[in-house]
């Protein structure tokens, strides 16, 4: 249970990371 909630909170972590590389991309394409 404690092993599967930390793998959720890195699965979380990592779509917030991709999310911010793709708002950083976006920003750069703009510009």
């Amino acid at each position: 249970m404690k092993s599967n909630s930390k793998f959720l909170l890195f699965l979380l972590f990592l779509m917030s990371t991709n999310i911010a590389f793709a708002q950083v991309d976006s920003v750069y394409v703009v510009n």
